[in-house]
């Protein structure tokens, strides 16, 4: 009789408890209010970060550094004065990953502007700019769970549209109108009878609000 070795049920080695921790430890621990600019930049940049390939848990308060090679964007905790002279990718910032569950982003000094990494980066905001042109609410389009995206990337992803949400959420539009917000325009056809959430705006109205202002900052990024 020959032995026949059961499948793992569960190659990743992930049981119940270790993904309940993980779940634990990438919940946002703290929210904060946000303009549609900083709201959509905070979006775009993590999302970025998120589409990278790594294969590591990133914590909150490490310095990592997103590089392009070819045409996939990949995260590593390598700096590019680290890496040997012949096989260094193409480094665009360097990353963090916030309480909030945001990414920050923060150009390296010293690093030569690439024309390389400017036309990607300009093909990823024109393609989130266009996902974008939907009148799909603000709490409907914003990250999610999705089971398609690799273990670390799918918990960060859950966090960061919850932070988002959260964010969005603790302002309605006239307290974003009185404090003198970029949504102005926006809010001027909102009913002034009743607060509503900035949640139940179409994302296609944040796009217009903030789109001059989201590119500016992100294609200093890669001008540095």
């Amino acid at each position: 009789m020959s032995f026949q070795p059961k499948k793992n049920p569960n190659p990743q080695g992930k049981g119940l408890v270790p993904v309940l921790a993980d779940w634990a430890s990438t919940r946002p621990m703290e929210f904060r209010a946000r303009s549609s600019a900083d709201l959509l930049f905070d979006w775009f940049v993590s999302t970025l970060v998120l589409s990278a390939d790594f294969s590591f848990k990133p914590v909150v308060g490490q310095q990592y550094y997103l590089y392009l090679g070819g045409e996939v964007w990949s995260l590593s905790l390598i700096a590019p004065h680290e890496w040997h002279r012949l096989r260094s990718p193409k480094c665009l910032a360097r990353c963090e990953l916030l309480p909030d569950m945001t990414w920050a982003m923060r150009p390296l000094e010293g690093l030569e502007p690439d024309q390389e990494l400017l036309g990607s980066l300009r093909a990823r905001l024109e393609a989130f700019l266009t996902e974008l042109d939907s009148d799909q609410p603000l709490k409907q389009a914003l990250p999610g769970y999705r089971r398609d995206i690799p273990y670390y990337a799918r918990m960060l992803a859950t966090a960061l549209g919850t932070s988002l949400r959260a964010s969005a959420g603790a302002q309605s539009y006239e307290d974003r109108r009185s404090n003198g917000a970029d949504l102005q325009s926006v809010t001027n056809n909102a009913s002034d009878n009743a607060p509503q959430s900035v949640l139940s705006l179409p994302v296609r109205e944040l796009r217009i609000a903030a789109q001059e202002q989201l590119s500016e900052r992100l294609l200093l990024l890669a001008k540095k």
